[in-house]
């Protein structure tokens, strides 16, 4: 696994991204809350923690499924390079991180089929952050080649809102999944959340907690090493969490049990990670890590990239993985 004194760990600013220890998910950033937990809401006298986050998460899907329906006369370029922020980070098979459209868009021209090729994507569920600012999709995607044939695909982004109040993609990867039917009605009780309200952590301090989610990160990828990855993937997951699975998995994988499940045959210390970049939203309840797979040699398998939520204890678990 790598060491941690040598990882160059980069924060994102908000857009207007020894075995005792690595036994448990770490706790971190709690704050004070002189609020009733039991209410969703946080002690601040803001209209951020007053907002109702239904109509937030409807408004994010909405603008997912505009940019979907406009890349359908499109080129797979211009589909994938428009929802991107500024400094969006585009996951890619590139030996570093592309970051803003510039550079997705000279990765993504130099393939010739990329041009001639369709890209469209459709959500399954969506959640955002207290503070109505942030939030994440996921789902499925198809890309129509030059040939005609469809490669079917996953995906996870992650909004920022915009000074504008449109919303971009501050983070976005394009996840391959095996052939087989799918449903985009996610399993009762892994639908977009429906409440109104959230927990608001105030006065808290965003790259603090994006240093936060990453360390859970690495102290996740941690325990993989000592108790094996299914159970590592279980612990670090929130109460209803969603996973790409393995190399088998034709859908997305609903809860802890069957993401376990999809890790059950991984040797123990076949692979370990490490966080690159991370960001959390202002409100501290939402944040993300994207960096580096590693082999048990030390060599770079590829990239990840997970969502995490800050559950009502403080702690950082991941919600889409």
């Amino acid at each position: 696994m790598r060491c941690r004194s040598s990882l160059l760990l980069l924060t994102l600013p908000l857009a207007a991204c020894s075995p005792d220890s690595a036994t448990a998910p770490a706790v971190a950033g709690t704050r004070s809350v002189l609020a009733d937990i039991s209410s969703g809401e946080g002690g601040e006298a803001s209209s951020a923690a007053h907002l109702d986050l239904r109509a937030v998460r409807a408004d994010l899907v909405a603008a997912d499924r505009a940019y979907a329906e406009a890349a359908k006369s499109v080129s797979l370029i211009e589909a994938l390079v428009a929802p991107l922020a500024t400094q969006g980070v585009f996951l890619a098979p590139t030996p570093d991180f592309l970051r803003g459209p510039a550079q997705v868009r000279a990765f993504l021209e130099s393939s010739p089929n990329n041009a001639l090729s369709k890209f469209t994507r459709m959500p399954i569920r969506a959640d955002v952050s207290s503070d109505g600012r942030e939030g994440y999709t996921v789902g499925y995607t198809e890309t129509t080649l030059p040939s005609g044939a469809v490669a079917p695909g996953r995906y996870l982004a992650y909004w920022v809102k915009q000074s504008d109040d449109t919303w971009k993609m501050e983070a976005f990867k394009r996840i391959g999944r095996a052939a087989g039917a799918v449903s985009l009605t996610p399993p009762s009780g892994f639908e977009t959340p429906d409440d109104r309200h959230r927990r608001y952590f105030p006065n808290t301090d965003a790259a603090a907690e994006a240093e936060a989610a990453a360390n859970t990160d690495l102290a996740f990828s941690d325990l993989a090493q000592v108790v094996g990855n299914a159970e590592a993937f279980s612990r670090y997951a929130a109460p209803t969490p969603m996973q790409s699975g393995n190399s088998a998995s034709a859908g997305w994988e609903f809860g802890r049990d069957a993401i376990a499940a999809a890790h059950a045959g991984e040797a123990l210390g076949i692979f370990s990670w490490a966080p690159v970049i991370s960001h959390a939203a202002a409100s501290g309840d939402l944040a993300f890590t994207v960096g580096w797979v590693f082999n048990a040699a030390g060599q770079r398998l590829g990239k990840y990239f997970s969502v995490w939520q800050k559950q009502h204890t403080g702690e950082w678990l991941y919600i889409v993985d």
